[in-house]
């Protein structure tokens, strides 16, 4: 059977999540199946490059790796937040960065896959530029003023907005319609990130496939999807089921989580933390010592920050 072509992007910060993300894809994979890999990279050293190879090539499902290095300097006019860079612009362009490939698959570096990549792999794109997931938030076109200026592309307010954290790319059918450049240029003048520009000049073209292939942990409270009612009424469900965690926010996994705001909180408590942190144990990115030592910091501001503050708002209660 053919290789599976997978694609991240990322820079020396999100190093070391990338490389927990692609070993949680070749921990899952089929074992009469193999996958490529490709990492479009900025600023990562020598040194980090050759640990990651050792650990993702310890697996038996890695066929090769490819390293695609590039220079930011033609983005810096797009649009950028704090927790928005350049490089999450990159997959925009990969029909170009892999001339060699006709479809691949792009996964953002902070998300963990539970299930085995083969069976997206096998979905049939048919005509359709990508295949993805209806954003669990945004889910349409015209939901909180996401694509504001939609109409101008003949969409309607009902068009399915998508996640663009996990795609089904159709690289072949990008370079015949010069979806990149289409892409771009639409960037460049409306100040919108990248997924409101891939959303606007796709449309409604996309192949959509189960939410349980991209599932946004953050906005889980907002999925709502008529096509799939049982995860609608029914999110723990839909948590068993996936396929692929997407540790959406600013606030990640691998963070300490000191940081004041409920979605630290909701972060730390949550079972899919420990789902993460079992993934780097696995990996051996740490040695055995200082992964207790990575563990044990977390879980202590786990306490003090989370459980606490539950039992001190408890006591209170029971008081008055």
């Amino acid at each position: 059977m053919d290789n599976i072509s997978i694609v991240f992007a990322c820079d020396n910060c999100f190093a070391f999540p990338m490389t927990i993300a692609a070993f949680s894809v070749l921990s899952n994979l089929g074992k009469n199946r193999k996958a490529e890999l490709f990492i479009i990279y900025n600023g990562i050293n020598k040194n980090t490059k050759t640990k990651i190879e050792k650990i993702l090539r310890k697996t038996d499902t890695l066929h090769s790796i490819e390293w695609i290095t590039m220079d930011l300097t033609n983005l810096k006019n797009l649009y950028t937040t704090k927790d928005i860079n350049q490089t999450t612009y990159l997959r925009i362009l990969v029909p170009d960065l892999i001339p060699q490939k006709n479809k691949v698959i792009y996964l953002d570096s902070d998300i963990l896959v539970k299930g085995d990549l083969s069976q997206l792999w096998d979905e049939d794109l048919l005509d359709a530029p990508l295949g993805g997931i209806q954003d669990f938030f945004f889910h349409t076109a015209s939901s909180h003023n996401v694509i504001p200026n939609y109409k101008n592309f003949a969409l309607n307010e009902g068009t399915v907005f998508c996640n663009a954290g996990v795609l089904l790319m159709n690289l072949k059918l990008w370079r015949e319609e010069e979806m990149a450049r289409k892409i771009m240029r639409y960037l460049e003048t409306t100040h919108q990130n990248d997924q409101q520009g891939i959303n606007a000049i796709i449309g409604n073209r996309w192949k959509l496939y189960s939410p349980v292939w991209n599932v946004t942990l953050s906005s889980l409270k907002s999925f709502k999807n008529n096509l799939y009612p049982e995860y609608e009424i029914n999110h723990s469900l839909l948590i068993n089921d996936a396929k692929i965690i997407h540790y959406t926010s600013k606030y990640k996994p691998w963070q300490l989580g000191y940081e004041s705001g409920a979605l630290v909180v909701n972060y730390y408590a949550q079972r899919e933390r420990n789902t993460y942190f079992s993934y780097v144990k696995e990996s051996k990115w740490f040695s055995s010592t200082h992964f207790q030592i990575w563990i044990a910091i977390r879980k202590t501001i786990l306490f003090f920050r989370k459980k606490i503050a539950i039992a001190i708002r408890k006591s209170h209660f029971k008081i008055v």
